[in-house]
């Protein structure tokens, strides 16, 4: 068992619980500008109808969502607010309304059932990085909506627990699984999209990444990740060993694929594939 990753996972849950509950006011005192101050204005600048009006309530009332955006900006409100407003404007304007599930030739990420919880209590996804060599079509149509659909998910996960501020579900756990990866499936442009224009409007979804079916002959494609994702997010990426993962994830929690006794993920029913986007 590699303890180094451990307390490492465990240090970092400690903190960003600390955080959340040490600036959850300042998170609410956000939440009523925003939408006391800032959504009344858009409403008239936008010209916005009663649907518009609506999605951008549920938005604002999704606390661990404003919390993850203050925390980008380093808990300092003003630069958090303005950040806050334009992603409001973008929602509105350039984020469909009515989104249809994300469908491509094949799944890329997998949101595994509701009882697979990491040692944290996290949802935990699982994203087969060769599947993106398969996509003939444009994925980022795909990854917008079905990233959303994690936002919703973690909401809903937090609306229905009986201390949604005490024990918030902030964030999820990855599995990036490396089997039959190559070159070809590197999209740098997708990454490069992802981190300039994707991560801003929905910070911090990731805890943690795990490297699965990872060998020495990936170490090109390792290298491309290093110098395409930010030092941020590679703080969060491990090589777990099988039994590290297990105590990370229960077997109980995990697919046949990896070690555990759920069935194969592809006989998994896929939440970012059946489940419909919020209104």
């Amino acid at each position: 068992m590699d303890a180094r990753i451990l307390n490492a996972l465990s240090t970092y849950n400690d903190t960003l619980l600390s955080l959340y509950q040490a600036h959850l006011q300042e998170v609410l005192a956000l939440q009523t500008t925003l939408l006391d101050q800032i959504l009344p204005n858009l409403v008239d600048e936008l010209g916005l109808d009663a649907l518009a009006v609506q999605r951008a309530t549920d938005w604002l009332h999704d606390t661990p969502s404003i919390f993850r955006m203050l925390k980008r900006h380093k808990f300092t409100a003003s630069f958090a607010l303005e950040s806050m407003r334009m992603t409001l404007v973008w929602r509105l304007t350039a984020l469909p309304a009515q989104r249809p599930p994300p469908a491509l030739q094949t799944d890329i990420i997998h949101c595994l059932p509701r009882t697979s919880l990491d040692h944290f209590g996290r949802p935990v996804l699982v994203i087969r990085l060769a599947a993106l060599g398969e996509v003939a079509s444009d994925p980022r149509p795909y990854f917008l909506t079905a990233i959303e659909l994690l936002r919703v998910n973690l909401k809903s996960l937090n609306d229905a627990s009986e201390e949604p501020r005490r024990h918030p579900v902030l964030q999820y756990t990855l599995l990036l699984d490396m089997a039959d990866v190559s070159m070809r499936s590197i999209n740098v442009d997708l990454l490069t999209w992802y981190t300039r224009d994707v991560v801003p409007r929905f910070p911090g979804l990731l805890a943690a990444v795990f490297m699965i079916n990872f060998s020495w002959t990936h170490s090109g494609v390792w290298n491309i990740l290093k110098h395409v994702l930010p030092a941020s997010a590679l703080t969060k990426v491990f090589f777990p060993s099988p039994q590290t993962l297990h105590h990370i994830i229960p077997p109980a929690g995990l697919p046949q694929d990896y070690g555990g006794t759920l069935p194969p993920i592809e006989a998994l029913e896929n939440p970012l594939r059946l489940s419909p986007a919020s209104p």
